[in-house]
C-alpha cells in the first residue's frame, strides 16, 4: 500500500513537471537579436552596437516570455552563412537566418552616436515576410544612462508580442487564466482560445514540425489579479467548446474582418515583399502628453481601437550640417506591382518595377521640419490656418516650395532628397498588395483623417502626423490628412506610362503636377491606393503637403539655390462641396480648385 502511495506521488510530481514544461515551452517566444549597426561618431567605444544588442538580449530574457538565441551561437551561424551580423538584413537573409535558428522574429536596428545625444532605432522583423512589423525609437542625452533607456525601449517592444497562457479553471460563462498584472494584462483585452490537435509531421522524415491549433472561441478580460485573470466568454466556435487546459493568446485590438473586394476594383497583383497587416504596427506605447494634441478634441477623428501614437516616429535620420536631424525614414522595398485601376485617370492598369532601393519619410514633412528650412534660408513660414504647427503636416506649400525644401535638405545631408514618383508613392502606399486601401479592400473607419472617415466626428482640419495606424510598410498617413505632391507631371491617363520608378515627363514646360492620397476634406473614395489628381504646380492649399524620398542613386543637384521660392501671395484654397459622381472620364484641367470637386 505504501509503495502504491509512493508511486502515485511520483507520478503526480512528474505530471506537474511535464505540465509546467509544456506551459513554459508554449509561453516562450524564440527570437534572435542582431548586433545593432553603429553610426555617427565612434567615440571611445567602437562596439556600442554589440553592447546595445547585449542589453536588449538581457532585458528580453528577464521578461520571462522569450527564448533568445545565444549571441555566440548567433555570431557563429552568421559567419558560417556569410550573412551580416549587424543592422538591417535583406528579406532573403532574414528568411534564411530564421529557418536556421528556428525563430520567427528577429530584432535589429541601429545606434547613432552624436555629439549631444545617442539615438537607438529598433525593429521587429517577421522572418517569413522579411517585413518590419513594428519599430521603436529612443533618444538619450548621454551614454551613461543608455542602459536604463534600452530597458524602457525593450518594454515598448515587448508590447508588440502577444501574451500566451492557459485556462486553469472554467465556471459557466467565465474562465480563469494563468496571466495577471505581472504579465502586463489590462481590463478589456481579448484573447483567442484554441486547443491542440494532431501533430504536423514531415511526410518523409517523420519530424514533428508543429502541432495543429484548433480555435474554440474568444474571451474578454473583466477582472485581474497579480498572477491570474478572469475572462468572460464572448464567442464560442460552432461544434467547439472552451474548456480547462486550453491555450489562450492575446489579440491586438479587434481581429481583422475578412473583406470581399468590390468587383469593379479588385485586381490581380504579384506578391508584395512588404505585404503585412497594418495592424501589426498598431500597438505602440502611450504618447507623451502634448499641449497641441490636447487642444484637439478627443472625439475628433478617433483612430482605430487599440492604436496608440508613439512619442517618436520610427526610422533612421540623417544629421543636418546646421545641427539637428532630418525627417525619419524607412526603407522602400524593391519589387514589381500592378499600378493603377480601371477607373477614370487611373487607366490602364500596368505593371511597374521598383528596382532601385530608396528610403521614404515615415510621414509627411511636418511644420517643425519645414521651419528649420525657413529659418536657415529666410523663406516665409507657411500659414497653418490656426490649426497648430509642430508635428502637423506642413500645408499651404506649392510643388515648387516642396522642391526647394528637398534641395535644401540634400545640401544639408550630402545625399539627394526628392519628391517621390507616382509609382514609388503608390508602391509605398500599398499598391503592391492589390488592395483598394492601404489596410484592405473595404473602407474602415478610424484608419485615416478624411471627410467621411469618422461619421459624426469629422475633424475639418489636419491632424498631427501618426495619429492613425501605419500601413504594412510602416508609413503613416499615406491615405488622408493631406494630399501629397509627387514629382510627376500630370497626365490624365497611364497610356505609354513608364514601367519603372521614374516620374512622368511631358514635352515642353510642365505646369500641372500630380497629387496623391486624399486629404482631410476628401470623401473616402479618394483615399484609395490608386487615387490621383492633377493640380497647378504653384497652388498653395490647406489640404496639400508632401513627403520626400532619399535617393542615393541620384547625383546632388546644384542648378538652383535652395532659397529660390515663388512669392507667397497666393491665398490658401478652400474646399467646396463635392458634386455628384462623374459618369465620364474627366478631361484635362489647367487648375483644380479642390480635391472634393473632382472624383478622379
Amino acid at each position: 500500500m505504501g509503495a502504491m502511495r509512493l508511486l502515485s506521488a511520483v507520478l503526480l510530481v512528474l505530471a506537474l513537471l511535464l505540465h509546467n514544461d509544456a506551459v513554459a515551452s508554449f509561453k516562450k517566444t524564440k527570437i534572435a537579436v542582431l548586433d545593432f549597426e553603429q553610426r555617427g561618431e565612434s567615440g571611445k567605444n567602437k562596439d556600442m552596437g554589440g553592447i546595445v544588442a547585449e542589453w536588449f538580449t538581457t532585458a528580453m530574457v528577464k521578461d520571462g516570455r522569450f527564448e533568445v538565441v545565444e549571441r555566440a551561437l548567433l555570431k557563429k551561424i552568421i559567419e558560417e552563412q556569410k550573412l551580416g551580423m549587424s543592422g538591417l538584413i535583406d528579406q532573403n537573409s532574414t528568411a534564411q537566418l530564421g529557418k536556421i535558428l528556428g525563430v520567427k522574429t528577429i530584432i535589429s536596428g541601429s545606434v547613432m552616436l552624436l555629439q549631444d545625444h545617442v539615438e537607438v532605432n529598433a525593429r521587429i522583423i517577421n522572418v517569413n515576410t522579411g517585413s518590419i512589423v513594428a519599430a521603436e525609437n529612443l533618444r538619450s542625452e548621454s551614454s551613461g544612462n543608455l542602459k536604463e533607456a534600452i530597458e524602457r525601449l525593450t518594454a515598448k517592444i515587448v508590447k508588440n508580442f502577444p501574451l500566451t497562457g492557459y485556462i486553469v479553471k472554467k465556471r459557466d460563462d467565465t474562465v480563469l487564466i494563468d496571466l495577471g498584472t505581472s504579465s502586463g494584462l489590462q481590463p478589456g483585452m481579448e484573447f483567442i482560445v484554441f486547443k491542440e490537435g494532431e501533430a504536423i509531421k514531415h511526410p518523409k522524415t517523420g519530424e514533428v514540425l508543429d502541432v495543429e491549433q484548433i480555435r474554440t472561441g474568444r474571451i474578454k478580460i473583466v477582472d485581474i489579479a497579480l498572477n491570474t485573470a478572469t475572462g468572460e466568454i464572448i464567442e464560442q466556435e460552432p461544434k467547439q467548446e472552451i474548456r480547462y487546459g486550453q491555450l489562450v493568446q492575446s489579440l491586438r485590438g479587434t481581429e481583422p474582418v475578412t473583406e470581399e473586394p468590390p468587383a469593379e476594383t479588385a485586381k490581380a497583383a504579384p506578391p508584395s515583399p512588404h505585404e503585412t497587416s497594418a495592424k501589426a504596427t498598431a500597438s505602440t506605447p502611450p504618447p507623451t502628453a502634448e499641449a497641441e494634441r490636447k487642444a484637439t478634441s478627443s472625439s475628433q477623428g478617433a483612430p482605430e481601437a487599440g492604436y496608440k501614437r508613439s512619442e517618436f516616429p520610427p526610422g533612421q535620420r540623417d544629421q543636418l550640417a546646421s545641427g539637428g536631424q532630418g525627417p525619419a525614414l524607412l526603407p522602400l522595398p524593391t519589387g514589381t506591382f500592378m499600378m493603377g485601376s480601371e477607373r477614370f485617370s487611373e487607366k490602364p492598369p500596368h505593371f511597374v518595377k521598383i528596382e532601385h532601393p530608396v528610403h521614404m519619410t515615415v510621414t509627411e514633412i511636418t511644420f517643425e521640419e519645414y521651419e528649420k528650412f525657413s529659418l536657415e534660408t529666410g523663406s516665409p513660414v507657411p500659414d497653418d490656418n490656426g490649426w497648430g504647427r509642430k508635428d502637423r503636416p506642413v500645408i499651404n506649400v506649392s510643388w515648387h516650395d516642396a522642391q526647394a525644401y528637398a534641395r535644401w535638405l540634400s545640401k544639408q545631408t550630402g545625399v539627394t532628397y526628392r519628391l517621390p514618383s507616382e509609382s514609388e508613392w503608390e508602391w509605398a502606399c500599398g499598391g503592391g498588395t492589390g488592395t483598394l486601401y492601404p489596410w484592405g479592400n473595404g473602407f474602415k473607419p478610424g484608419m485615416a483623417n478624411c471627410r467621411s472617415c469618422q461619421p459624426g466626428a469629422e475633424t475639418k482640419q489636419t491632424m498631427p502626423t501618426r495619429s492613425y495606424p501605419a500601413n504594412g510598410s510602416g508609413f503613416h498617413d499615406m491615405a488622408g490628412n493631406v494630399w501629397e505632391w509627387v514629382e510627376d507631371c500630370w497626365v490624365d491617363h497611364y497610356r505609354d506610362a513608364s514601367q519603372d520608378q521614374s516620374p512622368r515627363k511631358v514635352s515642353g514646360k510642365c505646369s500641372n503636377f500630380a497629387i496623391r492620397g486624399g486629404g482631410w476634406n476628401s470623401p473616402d473614395k479618394q483615399l484609395s491606393t490608386t487615387s490621383r489628381l492633377g493640380i497647378l504646380g504653384d497652388t498653395r492649399s490647406n489640404y496639400i503637403g508632401f513627403r520626400l524620398v532619399k535617393d542615393p542613386h541620384t547625383p546632388l543637384r546644384a542648378d538652383e539655390p535652395a532659397t529660390q521660392l515663388l512669392p507667397t501671395t497666393a491665398p490658401p484654397m478652400v474646399a467646396a462641396p463635392a458634386p455628384p459622381p462623374q459618369k465620364e472620364e474627366p478631361k484635362p484641367k489647367p487648375t483644380l480648385p479642390s480635391p472634393s470637386e473632382s472624383q478622379r
